[in-house]
């Protein structure tokens, strides 16, 4: 029996344009240009298309749960407006059986507090991009200048976090930083109160290796095991959540995630640029110019129109399309071959083993160690 692919929402870049320039950003540094030709913001008719398309789909699938993610670019280089105007259309045009989640991800610069009671009056969930806390941590996160942004996120998120009108105190997307102490790290977190922190591998390719990486090493699982190991021993109940290691835990014990990184799960976020085109996995972008264009665009297609074709199709089946070496893996029932953009060649397509490969067999390896010491302890 074929598993249901189901569409778990949309990543809207309602902006293609950012006012930081971060060194590893797969939108603008790793190749790709073609955001040079969208429009800037995303129009008012883009998106009664995408929520008439929305609509269809809910309707036909019968989904209770549907997610819209603001993304970009910067997404609060957009007016309040935007989001107002957004929210009060979908209240109209999409079914009442289905829950509603909004988040915007953004990098926190622009976050006033203004901008906090509006989205927290709309029930948007903020998402803050930050390295760390520390200049040496956010030290590839520059403007345009080459200036840091650290001092402005960090006064974005104390307004996140002071905010009366937020339901929800915001989550941290952090890309790891070699050079910053995971230790440190997790201590300073802690101390600004942190609860959600989710950290990301630096994007890159077999063909365009993130700066400084080597791939015969295991630095990274090295970084993330010592994290772990605060982390799984810090016993304090108000403790950040790391949703890396959550999701992890979740399939060694035997959970059924629904992750992008890890698991089998055939669900998907699909991506809608500011001119409607209907793409895959954004982080694609890693892969040159003009991957991820599909030819498919909300106005003329729906949104199950992208199951047949071929990226997004890639994209769906990446956990069960495995290469021979990923499939003798002794830790492949959780990390099912990794991250697709973390996977491609030019030569091979995504029939490879991911970068990461030896980061990621460590890191779950030792995970798996440790979960089972502690169970036969209780035992």
């Amino acid at each position: 029996m074929k598993t249901k692919v189901t569409i778990k929402g949309l990543v809207l870049k309602v902006a293609s344009r950012c006012n930081l320039n971060c060194e590893y950003c797969y939108m603008y540094n790793l190749g790709d240009k073609t955001y040079k030709s969208q429009p800037k913001f995303m129009s008012q008719e883009i998106v009664e298309n995408l929520l008439t398309k929305v609509k269809i789909y809910l309707i036909q699938s019968g989904s209770t749960s549907f997610q819209f993610i603001f993304h970009g670019g910067e997404p609060l280089l957009v007016e309040p407006d935007f989001y107002q105007s957004f929210v009060r259309k979908a209240k109209q045009i999409l079914p009442s059986f289905t829950k509603i989640d909004y988040v915007v991800q953004t990098n926190g610069v622009l976050l006033s507090s203004v901008w906090c009671k509006i989205l927290g009056e709309l029930g948007i969930r903020i998402g803050i991009s930050l390295d760390g806390l520390t200049e040496q941590d956010n030290r590839h996160r520059l403007d345009h200048q080459q200036r840091s942004s650290l001092n402005a996120t960090l006064e974005g998120l104390v307004n996140a976090q002071s905010s009366k009108h937020l339901k929800y105190l915001p989550g941290i997307l952090s890309v790891i930083n070699l050079e910053s102490n995971p230790t440190e790290l997790y201590a300073h977190y802690k101390k600004l109160r942190v609860r959600h922190i989710n950290f990301l591998l630096p994007d890159g390719t077999h063909d365009n290796l993130p700066k400084n990486f080597k791939p015969e090493r295991t630095d990274y699982a090295d970084w993330l095991i010592e994290l772990f190991d605060i982390w799984f021993d810090d016993l304090d109940k108000d403790k950040p959540q790391i949703i890396l290691f959550n999701q992890i835990l979740n399939l060694i014990l035997g959970g059924g995630g629904e992750y992008e990184t890890f698991g089998g799960s055939k669900n998907l976020f699909l991506i809608i640029e500011t001119n409607g085109d209907i793409e895959p996995q954004d982080s694609l972008k890693a892969c040159g110019e003009g991957f991820t264009k599909t030819n498919l665009n909300i106005r003329t297609h729906t949104l199950e129109d992208s199951f047949q074709q071929p990226l997004i199709k890639n994209c769906i089946e990446s956990h069960q399309k495995l290469c021979g070496q990923c499939k003798n893996c002794l830790v492949v029932e959780v990390c099912r071959g990794g991250f697709i953009t973390h996977r491609y060649s030019k030569n091979r397509g995504f029939n490879n083993p991911s970068i990461y490969c030896r980061d990621l067999e460590k890191l779950l390896t030792y995970v798996s160690s440790k979960v089972e010491v502690l169970v036969n302890t209780k035992m």
